[in-house]
């Protein structure tokens, strides 16, 4: 699917997000976890990959308007949506959210939340976010493992070819560079998959810290809104004295 020049009519982040919508329905409703993978993939065919985890790709769908372009961009690019006319959306809707309009560097993040504005609303957020804080954190400690593994892997090839090289006078030449060749190949193997794993982590840190910043910003609304309940209480209990005496 691709955007229209005329796109539905509406606030510009009402447009941005049913037109990401359509897309992600338009591609059969893959996964998060799927589309991230894909964003990704193009590393392993020797071009450009953005890093991106499957949590981000959950939040660009649901809220586009207030992701950075250099996620927003590869989301659109693999949904084969119109980037150009998309980044035009986005561009509005950020000027007028408030935000300056200015374009967001290739590799900048720059995380806005809508903080509710009542207690109920930020416990629930929080818990929400709690939630996704652990699921975040256990997907970190699986790739983090996946990595070593990688770097073990192929720290023990290294050494493997090593020691075949210091073997070629006493076997066959032509097996020898069979093993060799073979190990080789493994090796590049586990190079590309490092690289993605990689990736993921720095994805995966991105999502962590984002959180953080969330929660601290709902805790300081959550700080305001006591405040204000403390003093107009205070005020209340000062105009019951006043009628009292």
């Amino acid at each position: 699917m691709t955007v229209s020049s005329n796109p539905p009519a509406g606030e510009p982040s009402i447009q941005l997000k049913k037109i990401m919508r359509d897309l992600h329905l338009d591609a059969g409703l893959p996964s998060t976890r799927d589309i991230a993978k894909g964003v990704m993939a193009p590393a392993r065919a020797g071009t450009k990959a953005k890093s991106i985890s499957h949590t981000t790709v959950a939040k660009i769908l649901n809220s586009p308007h207030m992701a950075s372009w250099y996620h927003l961009e590869a989301v659109a690019g693999y949904l084969q949506g119109d980037v150009s006319a998309i980044r035009q959306l986005w561009k509005e809707s950020t000027k007028r959210g408030g935000h300056s309009g200015q374009e967001i560097g290739e590799h900048a993040s720059q995380p806005r939340f809508e903080i509710p504005a009542t207690l109920p609303g930020i416990n629930a957020r929080q818990e929400e976010l709690s939630e996704e804080q652990i699921q975040t954190r256990r997907e970190y400690s699986e790739v983090e493992l996946g990595l070593f593994a990688a770097y073990e892997e192929r720290a023990s090839i290294d050494d493997r070819i090593a020691e075949l090289r210091s073997e070629v006078r006493q076997r066959d030449r032509q097996l020898l560079e069979n093993d060799i060749a073979r190990l080789r190949q493994r090796r590049d193997e586990l190079t590309e998959q490092v690289a993605r794993k990689e990736e993921e982590l720095n994805a995966l840190r991105e999502d962590i810290a984002e959180q953080n910043e969330e929660l601290k910003a709902l805790n300081g609304v959550r700080a305001d809104l006591f405040w204000s309940w403390a003093r107009d209480l205070e005020e209340k209990l000062t105009a019951m004295k006043s009628e009292e005496g």
